[in-house]
């Protein structure tokens, strides 16, 4: 009996075995071969609170966001207890076509906002009862964001010839938005009321945007709100991951920290690279690897479309080395050399005709390049030879 017990047991686990190696055998996989149209059609993307149902095709897209509890694997009270006093209040507002301005009794009330509105992936305290929140209106980012594309959309318009009107209404639009503000810590304030963070070291540092890659916030024309990043980014820490590493290093490279850039980008090499040299996120995401290589170029080269700035962020564990074929804003095309720390020589050329201002610390050139006639300078900016970028 305990002889055919025994058998029967073995040959249960040798069929066991072999269903999951043949189940690990089979594709792990599904192919479409178009875009989800019908919710059944779609697969959710992420979880909890930013998880998502995305289908609707490209003309027509629709995202259903899920429910917190349908992952999380119960339900949670999340009901403000005076919430009904505020519904007269929010149905006015909509009637009243004023959905996109801030409420009375809150701050910068009548002023144009984004509602709802996150900070991506980082959470806030509310003061009320300790709870981490996500939901806000007018986060700094979607503020630095419009600011942007009004500016895009001018200039755009500005070249064209076209839509004045338009053009006007921007200007007016962008003047009732909220203003990018300084908290108490001395840091750009991340949302439209100085919250506390639940993650003080939180790797996103999205309110940091119109610093970079945007061009709002500098230590030129900004000195305050560059400040004000500063301390964001000493609050914040080194980042948690391959890409955020990589997002600290171009934000200090912006303002001229290279200790602090070369810093980050340790970090990257070290702890977040995998031997493979992919970008650990973890396991992988290829923002890091995509996103080194234009860090490293931003502690040595910055660029509008208008201005060039050379060695902006240089470390002094690179005394010595050049840089060829970077392409700046508006379309020029850049070499340079350095040695001792200093700057030895700089090339410009371009397709078209341009005009630069070039920087390299307190000095600075108008620079007009023709197409096909490269233009180079010496470490001081003087017209000099093509030889001085192969020494």
């Amino acid at each position: 009996m305990y002889l055919r017990l025994k058998m029967a047991l073995s040959l249960l686990t040798a069929v066991a075995f072999h269903s999951a190696f043949a189940v690990a055998q089979l594709p792990l996989k599904l192919t479409y071969d178009k875009p989800a149209v019908q919710w059944t059609e779609a697969l959710p993307l992420g979880n909890g609170r930013i998880g998502a149902m995305v289908f609707g095709g490209t003309e027509d897209e629709r995202l259903q966001m899920n429910e917190s509890s349908l992952w999380g694997g119960g339900p949670h009270d999340y009901v403000a207890p005076d919430s009904n006093a505020h519904l007269d209040e929010i149905r006015g507002l909509i009637f009243a076509g004023k959905v996109a301005e801030a409420p009375p009794e809150t701050p910068f009330a009548g002023r144009v906002v984004t509602n709802p509105s996150t900070s991506p992936e980082n959470a806030y305290v509310l003061s009320s009862n300790g709870r981490g929140a996500r939901l806000t209106y007018a986060a700094t980012m979607d503020i630095e964001l419009i600011r942007e594309l009004f500016e895009n959309c001018r200039r755009g318009a500005e070249v064209l010839g076209v839509d004045a009107e338009f053009r006007s209404k921007l200007d007016q639009t962008e003047e009732r938005l909220p203003p990018l503000q300084v908290g108490k810590r001395g840091q750009l304030q991340e949302w439209i009321e100085d919250y506390a963070e639940t993650d003080p070291h939180h790797r996103h540092v999205s309110h940091l945007y119109s610093l970079y890659p945007g061009h709002d916030i500098s230590l030129k024309t900004t000195p305050d709100l560059a400040a004000a990043a500063t301390k964001t980014l000493e609050l914040r820490g080194v980042g948690e991951t391959g890409w955020s590493d990589v997002w600290r290093i171009a934000l200090w490279a912006r303002l001229r920290n290279p200790e602090q850039a070369y810093a980050n980008l340790k970090v990257l090499i070290t702890t977040n690279t995998l031997p493979d040299m992919l970008d650990l996120c973890p396991p992988f995401q290829i923002d890091g690897n995509l996103g080194g290589p234009g860090a490293i170029t931003e502690m040595l080269v910055q660029s509008t479309e208008s201005e060039i700035t050379v060695l902006p962020a240089l470390p002094h564990q690179w005394p010595a080395g050049s840089l060829k074929g970077v392409r700046v804003r508006g379309g020029g095309k850049l070499d340079i050399a350095w040695k001792d720390g200093h700057l030895t020589a700089l090339k410009l050329s371009a397709d078209h005709s341009l005009t630069y201002r070039v920087f390299y610390g307190e000095q600075s050139a108008q620079v007009k390049i023709q197409p096909g006639k490269a233009i180079v300078l010496n470490g001081t900016l003087h017209r000099s030879g093509p030889r001085d970028l192969n020494r």
